[in-house]
């Protein structure tokens, strides 16, 4: 049996279940099974396949192991400057035990569970074979043509995903998530934009290493600034309900290596230094959650007076019109 939730992406018909496929009548498309995911973009993307695969479970493998370190481990999540989206989604008042659709999920978040029965969305078939360890139900295909019924999820997660589409794909995009929402059901964005603070206009300087580090090697077509992304988002119908700053240029440690290649040491004397630095923290545990539980402690004060031009990544929290 095909999940009720699924329909054809291009004429939105229902699709029959097939030994090797789902099948759409009205259109007569076939879209493929493999290892018992539907495949609705078969085509794969070479950027993404295989490119964001981890897991992010709840616990740690050695927490897992070892019960009676998951009190330390979550006080240390409640510091860790890599835990702040979550701590603001768990103060968000959702549906409990709703249907929520994660897109773009890579290999899956288990923090995620929490919230009710989540459905894995991505392009990437090995991502989603990940995230099966965490999501009863996963799905790829493209995020422009989302093979979901209409009013069916009671919340939509986009994770680090809508910086990475031109404008013109943001509109199709946000169209598609607001016509599978149910009337009140919210849209969830950690959000990268652009942003003005020092790190960015240093990285600016040096325009190709900038294309090259910020844009095409993770990817992010569609850095805006928050006006901009918050009036679109808007006109397309949804409501605003919760804004809050993540980041500006404090982050974890391991995203200064990947947000500054070693390309950037040859620029500034300063530069090559903090990279070295970062990189040895990084490539030891303990010495690296202490450093990103210390940032985690200083990082409320620094966003408080930072203005919003400063900022390169929020919590989006919006609804869906009750009627």
């Amino acid at each position: 049996m095909t999940p009720p939730a699924l329909i054809c992406p291009s004429c939105h018909g229902e699709l029959i279940s097939k030994a090797t496929c789902l099948y759409c009548p009205p259109c007569g498309k076939e879209y493929p099974l493999r290892d018992k995911i539907p495949l609705f973009a078969p085509e794969m993307d070479s950027f993404y396949e295989g490119k964001f695969t981890q897991t992010h479970y709840l616990y740690p493998e050695t927490v897992r192991r070892f019960p009676v370190l998951k009190s330390f481990w979550r006080l240390e999540r409640m510091l860790n400057i890599n835990a702040r989206p979550y701590r603001v989604l768990n103060r968000l008042s959702l549906p409990s035990g709703g249907e929520f659709l994660d897109l773009g999920c890579g290999g899956g978040t288990e923090q995620f569970t929490r919230l009710g029965k989540v459905t894995g969305y991505d392009i990437s078939l090995g991502s989603l074979q990940m995230a099966r360890a965490v999501y009863p139900e996963v799905v790829q295909g493209n995020v422009l043509q989302l093979p979901f019924a209409d009013n069916h999820f009671d919340g939509v997660l986009a994770s680090h995903l809508i910086g990475h589409l031109p404008r013109s794909e943001k509109i199709i995009f946000l169209k598609e998530i607001i016509r599978i929402l149910k009337p009140g059901g919210f849209l969830i964005l950690f959000a990268e934009t652009d942003a003005d603070h020092f790190l960015f206009r240093f990285a600016r300087q040096y325009p190709d290493l900038y294309q090259k580090d910020f844009i095409r090697r993770p990817g992010h077509l569609g850095l805006e600034f928050l006006p901009d992304l918050d009036m679109l988002i808007q006109s397309i119908g949804y409501l605003p309900v919760k804004r809050v700053k993540l980041y500006g240029f404090l982050w974890a440690v391991e995203h200064y290596n990947h947000k500054f290649s070693s390309d950037y040491g040859e620029q500034s004397r300063f530069f090559r230094g903090f990279h070295s630095c970062c990189r040895w923290l990084a490539s030891r545990a303990f010495f690296r959650e202490t450093a990103d539980v210390l940032l985690g402690i200083v990082a409320p004060l620094v966003l408080g007076i930072s203005s919003d031009r400063q900022i390169g990544e929020w919590f989006l929290a919006y609804q869906k019109p009750e009627k």
